[in-house]
């Protein structure tokens, strides 16, 4: 019996894995980035500082009347948090507002400590989405799907 729950197990998390892909295929996402706190940090403080991060790169990116801008022109992303017991740092899959990559790989180290003074980034060009999203969702499960931030945009 209990192999036939871990096999059911493994089907939905294969499902899940497929769907997210589907997800992240469709919004042509282009970096992959890790905005560390570099301490204990709980999730709702991290949505809230994604958010503030993400603003302010969409005004750097878009001007001054970035909020107002189609959501399809802004920056949009696929985002897990991970280890906010211990390290938190959320690894995001980014399709950066109006294709502009370089420019907010230039800017995120900046930004991300105007939020957390104590954080760190890296950020790459994804060469394989297939890679970057096992990467990205290594810890992810239905089971464990509340550590996904999937908001298209921010406020």
């Amino acid at each position: 019996m209990a192999n036939i729950a871990a096999d059911e197990r493994e089907t939905h998390r294969g499902q899940f894995q497929s769907a997210l892909y589907a997800m992240a295929n469709r919004h042509k996402l282009t970096l992959m980035v890790t905005l560390a706190y570099n301490r204990e940090t709980p999730p709702e403080v991290v949505e809230r500082d994604l958010s503030h991060f993400l603003g302010r790169m969409d005004r750097e990116l878009l001007g001054s009347g970035w909020a107002k801008k189609p959501s399809e022109r802004r920056t949009r992303h696929f985002s897990v948090l991970e280890h906010p017991r211990t390290n938190a740092h959320i690894h995001m899959l980014v399709s950066p507002a109006d294709g502009q990559w370089i420019k907010f790989g230039g800017l995120a180290e900046a930004l991300w400590k105007g939020v957390v003074a104590s954080g760190s980034v890296r950020v790459e060009p994804i060469s394989s989405l297939t890679g970057a999203l096992g990467y990205v969702t290594k810890f992810i499960s239905p089971e464990r799907a509340d550590r996904l931030i999937l908001a298209p945009f921010h406020v």
